[in-house]
C-alpha cells in the first residue's frame, strides 16, 4: 500500500526486464519477473498477452542506427532530431501525455518498442521524472504529435546500475519517441 508513484522506477525497471526477456523468447523468466509488476498495467497486459500463449515475436531485433552527426545538442548531454514535425500544441510540464517509444542500445539491439504493439504506449504526466531523464527532457521539446530520435548518454538513463543483463552498466541509449497526444 501507499508509495505512490514512487513506486515506478523499479516497476519500470521489472518491466523493461519482462519485455527483454519477451523479445528473446525465454517467457519463463518474462512471466517470472512480470509477476512481481502485477499492478503495473503496462506489465499485467504483457503477462496476459504472453500467458496466452502468443509467440510472434523474432528472437532477437535490430534497429538501423542513426547518423548523430546531424543531432541538437542540449545543455544536459543530450542529443535529439525532430524526425516529424507537426504545429501541434507544446507539452509542458504536469500535462498527461501518451507517447510512443522504443529504446536500443548503440550496438543496436531494441530494448523496448510501442510502436509495433509489442509494448504498451507510457502514459505519464510531463516533468514527474517518471521515465528516464534523457526522455523526460526530449519529451518537453516537443508538440503533440511529434516525433524525434534521441541519442541518450548514459548518465540520462540507467547510469552505472544498468538494467540487469539487458542494459550494460554506463550504455548511452537511442530512443525514439512520438507524443501520441496530449491528455485534456
Amino acid at each position: 500500500g501507499g508509495g505512490g508513484e514512487g513506486g515506478w522506477p523499479r516497476n519500470f525497471t521489472n518491466y523493461y526486464l519482462g519485455v527483454s526477456y519477451y523479445h528473446q523468447n525465454d517467457y519463463k523468466n518474462a512471466k517470472k519477473i512480470l509477476k512481481k509488476t502485477k499492478n503495473f498495467e503496462p506489465a499485467k497486459k504483457l503477462l496476459t498477452f504472453i500467458e496466452s500463449g502468443t509467440k510472434n515475436s523474432t528472437n532477437s531485433e535490430k534497429t538501423n542506427m542513426p547518423n548523430i552527426s546531424s543531432f541538437i545538442k542540449t545543455k544536459s548531454g543530450l542529443k535529439y532530431i525532430i524526425t516529424k514535425s507537426t504545429k501541434g500544441e507544446k507539452l509542458e510540464n504536469d500535462k498527461k501525455v501518451l507517447v510512443n517509444y522504443k529504446i536500443y542500445l548503440t550496438n543496436g539491439k531494441v530494448v523496448i518498442d510501442s510502436f509495433n504493439g509489442k509494448a504498451d504506449a507510457l502514459n505519464l504526466t510531463a516533468g514527474k521524472n517518471i521515465t528516464i531523464q534523457g526522455i523526460e527532457e526530449a519529451l518537453l521539446l516537443l508538440k503533440e504529435g511529434e516525433r524525434a530520435t534521441l541519442f541518450i548518454p548514459s548518465e540520462l538513463a540507467y547510469g552505472q546500475r544498468g538494467v540487469g543483463d539487458i542494459i550494460p552498466p554506463n550504455s548511452d541509449l537511442y530512443a525514439e519517441i512520438e507524443i501520441v497526444k496530449i491528455i485534456k
